[in-house]
């Protein structure tokens, strides 16, 4: 099934979640949009920084696909929330400029990814659905096994690698 370019991020995801979801979300997996849309609203290493809930913004009073922005583009320019280089204040003055552009349920849908609570506004569109229709491409050096195991702690926990002691060669060869 083709992509249908006139439909808004949020009426898609609605009718992934109203019908067949898993066949919906396998006919579209391969879509880089959503891609980084799951991963950045379901990865717990994707999680944004910044403070939770709801800024004080004005929503756009303009109808869908008339508003300044389109959460079809605004997709890609999401990473600019996960940089720790870019000021705390810019980063949220950022966020709340795209939450003015957008028309408000995009906006809605931005929050609920922000928040990582996608499944709350579509109860039927999961993580492990998300997953089983191939969608992830493990960004961050998460592998699946280790992404499936967070899931249920909401953090990944780091991949433990043996600490050397100060004295020690790399080689782990004593020296002498």
């Amino acid at each position: 099934m083709e992509l249908n370019k006139r439909e808004s991020v949020p009426e898609m995801l609605q009718r992934f979640n109203d019908g067949d979801t898993i066949k919906l979300l396998k006919e579209n997996s391969s879509n880089e949009c959503l891609k980084l849309l799951f991963g950045y609203g379901f990865i717990p290493k994707g999680k944004w920084l910044l403070p939770e809930g709801t800024p004080p913004y004005r929503e756009d009073a303009a109808p869908v696909g008339m508003t300044r922005a389109n959460l079809w583009m605004e997709i890609k320019k999401f990473e600019r929330f996960i940089k720790p280089e870019l000021n705390k204040l810019r980063r949220e003055q950022l966020f709340i400029q795209l939450l003015e552009e957008l028309h408000p349920l995009e906006s809605k849908l931005v929050l609920s990814v922000k928040d990582q609570t996608i499944s709350e506004m579509y109860p039927n569109i999961t993580l492990d659905k998300v997953v089983d229709a191939g969608f992830f491409i493990w960004p961050h050096g998460i592998d699946e096994t280790e992404y499936r195991n967070s899931v249920k702690n909401k953090e990944v926990k780091p991949v433990s690698t043996p600490k050397l002691e100060l004295n020690q060669p790399v080689s782990g060869k004593p020296r002498g």
